[in-house]
């Protein structure tokens, strides 16, 4: 009981990124393997992966375009999924198929971006030959989200790997866009829960909140998410700006919670059908 207490309670004032995680080169033949100090997404993210069964929906498009009308209306917030879209084609394929798909892969992200279901898209650190995007997407929930997936012109070669991003009270939540160009990256944040916190830790979650907003304020913090929580242990993702690695490495080493937590980044590349960059250059 003092265990899940005070995990609740970490969650909810945790700056650290403790949250509240198609296209014309969607379709690259190029995949991303991070380097060996740097998880793969597939290792970042396959603790807080959903498996969703791939089946068949009916009424594809206005199904969830109504739920996410109702949601709206109501002053409900759509849930946000993070997935790690994986591509393999198939030995042989021609190259003409592969364009054809790309190019309605495309046509079909902006499409999603419009309905507002496609938030961002990134790619992570790439090795050559893989072929990973990442996306941000807003659906009513699980099932609706797998119909939108399944409908994607890619998903004949794809897999996913689902991740349901629950709100963070410190969540600046701003209108999702790219910003002016500075890099992006992705940090997980991990806390143990404290049996019997030290006032020290006490101080420090009040002061991870107040520099969760300062953060924000400048730019640095983009968004924040509760990620699923494992037994004895609070986690969450966030998304930052930063010049490079070393000006965020020298931030997240400031948040008065650093001395308890265990950080993984991953430096994020913009995706050139990020609906974040479409808005800005539009």
């Amino acid at each position: 009981m003092a265990v899940q207490q005070d995990e609740s309670r970490a969650a909810a004032a945790v700056a650290h990124p403790q949250a509240h995680l198609a296209d014309d080169d969607l379709v690259e033949r190029e995949v991303i393997k991070h380097s060996a100090a740097l998880p793969t997404p597939a290792e970042s993210y396959r603790r807080t992966e959903l498996t969703l069964p791939i089946r068949a929906f009916e009424g594809t498009g206005p199904v969830v375009t109504s739920a996410l009308t109702r949601r709206r209306r109501t002053g409900e917030s759509p849930v946000e999924f993070l997935v790690t879209m994986t591509t393999h084609v198939p030995g042989g394929t021609p190259d003409g198929a592969v364009d054809e798909i790309r190019a309605r892969e495309a046509a079909h992200s902006r499409m999603l971006a419009a309905e507002g279901r496609l938030l961002r898209l990134w790619r992570p650190p790439l090795a050559p030959g893989e072929w990973r995007t990442l996306g941000l997407f807003a659906a009513d929930d699980a099932e609706a989200l797998e119909t939108v997936l399944a409908a994607m012109p890619l998903r004949v070669w794809r897999t996913d790997e689902v991740t349901a991003l629950a709100p963070h009270s410190n969540d600046p939540n701003p209108p999702v866009r790219g910003g002016a160009g500075a890099p992006e990256f992705f940090t997980e944040f991990t806390l143990p829960a404290q049996e019997a916190p030290e006032e020290s830790f006490e101080k420090a979650v009040a002061g991870e909140a107040v520099r969760t907003r300062e953060l924000a304020g400048q730019g640095h913090l983009v968004r924040l998410w509760a990620l699923p929580q494992q037994p004895g242990v609070s986690r969450a993702l966030g998304l930052w700006r930063a010049e490079d690695a070393a000006e965020l490495q020298t931030i997240l080493d400031a948040l008065p919670l650093a001395p308890w937590l265990t950080v993984r980044t991953t430096p994020l590349t913009r995706h050139p059908n990020d609906p974040a960059t479409a808005s800005t250059t539009a």
